[in-house]
């Protein structure tokens, strides 16, 4: 069998494969051939647990739950809002780290409660994807 993939590699397991759309074509020892087109996604992982984050953080200097951590949320360009229960903005912040503390834009201790959180990510051949949910913090 030869194995032909859309960045030149022959081998039967292909490596460095570019994100975007890919085609893999296979010559058995007949000359027979079949081939497949697919997408590739790099920095995808392959469980459901990404974008999901922490329910609750304790921002209190004991070294455990300080900050606000999402799930594979340094993979993609992305813009974290966070909010009040009144809807104002008290947090944002472009291709987010997991470095939220329970502080406000102008680095104001937030009061303990519930805040929505709303995720923009931006992966490269495809439409925005947006994500949500709420942390509570416990102080």
């Amino acid at each position: 069998m030869t194995y032909s993939w859309c960045n030149g590699n022959t081998n039967k397991i292909a490596d460095n494969l570019s994100a975007g759309d890919c085609n893999l074509q296979i010559t058995d020892a007949n000359g027979c051939t079949a081939s497949e087109e697919f997408t590739v996604c790099i920095g995808t992982p392959t469980d459901n647990d990404c974008y999901k984050s922490r329910l609750a953080i304790s921002p209190n200097g004991d070294g455990f739950n300080e900050f606000f951590e999402i799930n594979c949320v340094t993979n993609f360009e992305n813009t974290l809002t966070i909010y009040d229960r009144w809807g104002n903005q008290v947090f944002g912040a472009v291709n987010y780290l997991n470095t939220w503390d329970g502080k406000d834009d102008d680095g104001n201790t937030l009061t303990e409660g519930t805040y929505m959180w709303i995720l923009k990510v931006l992966e490269p051949g495809k439409n925005d994807q947006y994500f949500r949910g709420t942390v509570t913090i416990v102080r």
